[in-house]
This record gives C-alpha cells, sequence and structure tokens, in this order.
C-alpha cells in the first residue's frame, strides 16, 4: 500500500501518498490535485479487509476494497465513487 497511487474520482484524475509515518490510529497520507472529500484526507489504515481513508482529525472519509494486484476501489462517505492503481 504504502507510496504512490493515482485516484479516480467523480470524473477527474488526482495523486494520492500512502506513508507508514504513524499519525493517531492510522498513518500518515494526503492527496495532491484531488477535489471534493479526498482533499482532506490526512491518514489511512488497512481494517480487515478495507482500506479507510482518514480525514486530518481521525474520520473516516471513504472506505476501499482491493479489486485487483495494483486496485482498489470504494466509495467516500457522500457516496462518490473511488479507484486507486498504480
Amino acid at each position: 500500500m504504502v507510496g504512490n497511487w493515482r485516484v479516480s474520482s467523480a470524473g477527474s484524475s488526482c495523486d494520492m501518498f500512502l506513508t507508514l509515518t504513524n499519525l493517531g490510529s492510522g498513518s500518515r497520507g494526503g492527496t495532491r490535485g484531488c477535489a471534493g472529500e479526498l482533499t482532506a484526507m490526512g491518514s489511512w489504515e488497512v481494517a480487515g479487509k478495507q482500506v479507510v481513508l482518514k480525514d486530518r482529525t481521525g474520520n473516516a472519509i471513504a472506505r476501499l476494497y482491493k479489486t485487483a494486484d495494483a486496485r482498489f476501489d470504494g466509495s467516500t462517505n457522500g457516496g462518490q465513487p473511488v479507484s486507486l492503481s498504480r
């Protein structure tokens, strides 16, 4: 999971980076060039079979599931589809 990812959400693309640096209950992460809820992303964590993207205060903003070797799909809390790929 760690590293750079390409994000597709609401018809646009942007970049996401995930690190192993601890931040609250998850690890530090962020986005560049994203719109909507993903602009608030500040951390992430793996919970069971899902990847949870969180805002800077630790609230979940999106949940994704692995759908291929280098792809995760899910949606934001607002219902927007989100895809991560390399």
